[in-house]
């Protein structure tokens, strides 16, 4: 199944975020929902809290996205962390710092 199916019904169902990545080398911004996990926010249903913000997407979404590009999601300002693939590559999960 291609993921980014997946991705357009949780947009449609409203369970993604919008999400604007600014690549540092100064190429044009691109805007995306993903699904993003805030700091503190609990998963595995309840059994453990998240420590960092995270994005997840469709790799595809933001090809070449790399540490130190610029990401705004739910209003607020990050710099990409880690970048890692999910699975078969075909989604990624990126770690989100903020700006110093």
């Amino acid at each position: 199944m291609d993921v980014s199916r997946f991705y357009e019904a949780a947009r449609r169902a409203g369970f993604l975020v919008a999400c604007t990545w600014t690549p540092a080398n100064g190429a044009e911004p691109i805007t995306q929902f993903v699904d993003y996990s805030a700091p503190n926010q609990r998963k595995l249903d309840g059994l453990a809290i998240t420590q960092e913000a995270t994005v997840k997407f469709p790799t595809h979404w933001f090809a070449g996205i790399r540490k130190g590009d610029g990401i705004t999601v739910a209003g607020s300002e990050y710099v990409v962390g880690e970048v890692v693939a999910v699975g078969d590559g075909s989604e990624t999960e990126v770690v989100l710092r903020k700006p110093r």
